[in-house]
Order: structure tokens, then C-alpha cells, then sequence
């Protein structure tokens, strides 16, 4: 067994390196088992936190004999990126507002589509959106968040920029 640290969902292949032995009992440490040599098992993070599990192999042979190994596995909290953008559309010069929704403790980085982007903590932002071509340009905004630990997850949403009407 190899220790890691992962994001969550974090999927462990398993290598078994027993010898000698026919019979394998795995415990995961969240209340999950399986007797199978080299298994794979999902572990999940708690909610908004950092988790240990402390996964168990007992390898015994047809004699009765055994022999027991655990190691620990962290599996860091991942965090969900999600930010509402009440207008999907504006009219030169346009005044996007986006609302970060994410939860935990993340850093937030956003990329407007324009080829600017921001690092801001705040819950509500705003953009300044030109169009001197006076063209209909579709931007994708998209929000991405990180822990510490260098788990993230990015979301995008469509903010459509309409040419200025001339009168």
C-alpha cells in the first residue's frame, strides 16, 4: 500500500504486496470492506474539511497464519464553485454582476472572458463589459475556487454583450 493525499473524490487503487497469503480482508476506515486482493475504493472528504481514514489490511494464509498493515489516507475537501449571474445579457457599455456562492475556507479567482481576470474573497462582484465593434460578443465568465491545499473546482456561465443601439 502506497500512502496519498488526494482531492475528494479521491479513487485509490490498492497494491497488495502480500506473500504467502490466500485470503484478504480490507477495511477502509468508513465503514466499508472488501476481501478482494487489489481493490479500488472512492473516499469522500467530510463537508467543508479535511478527512483521515485509516484503511487496514489483515492477509492470513489457508493455515491460519496473518499478519496485519494500516495506513493512513487524507483526502482534502474539495470545494464547489457556484456563482449566479442574475443578467446573462447587457447593452454596451454593460455592467455584469455575478454573486459568489461558493462555502469554505477558498480563494476565488475569476476570468471574464475578456482576457481579464480578478482574485477576490468578495460575495458580489462587478465587470465592465465595452464593445467597440459594436458586434453581439459572448463571454465566458468562469469563477474557480481553491483550498489551501490545492483542491478546486471551476464553474463557467455565458454573459452575452449586445451592440449599443444608435438613434
Amino acid at each position: 500500500m502506497n500512502p496519498t493525499q488526494n482531492c475528494s473524490p479521491y479513487s485509490a487503487a490498492f497494491q497488495n504486496n502480500s506473500t504467502a497469503a490466500q485470503n484478504y480482508q480490507w477495511n477502509f476506515g468508513d465503514g466499508s470492506a472488501t476481501s478482494e486482493a487489489q481493490p479500488n475504493h472512492i473516499f469522500l472528504s467530510g463537508l467543508y474539511s479535511d478527512t483521515t481514514y485509516t484503511t487496514q489490511l489483515i492477509a492470513s494464509s489457508n493455515f491460519g497464519c496473518s499478519d496485519t498493515i494500516a495506513i493512513d489516507i487524507d483526502v482534502d475537501f474539495t470545494p464547489a464553485a457556484v456563482f449566479t449571474l442574475p443578467t446573462g445579457e447587457g447593452c454596451e457599455p454593460a455592467t455584469m454582476i455575478v454573486y459568489n456562492q461558493s462555502t469554505g475556507d477558498v480563494t476565488s479567482t475569476w476570468n471574464w472572458g475578456d482576457n481579464t481576470s480578478v482574485q477576490s474573497d468578495e460575495d458580489t462582484l462587478t465587470h465592465l463589459y465595452s464593445n467597440p465593434d459594436n458586434l453581439t460578443h459572448v463571454y465566458n465568465v468562469t469563477l474557480t475556487v481553491a483550498t489551501a491545499g490545492g483542491c478546486s473546482s471551476a464553474v463557467t456561465q455565458n454573459f452575452t454583450l449586445l451592440p449599443k443601439s444608435n438613434s
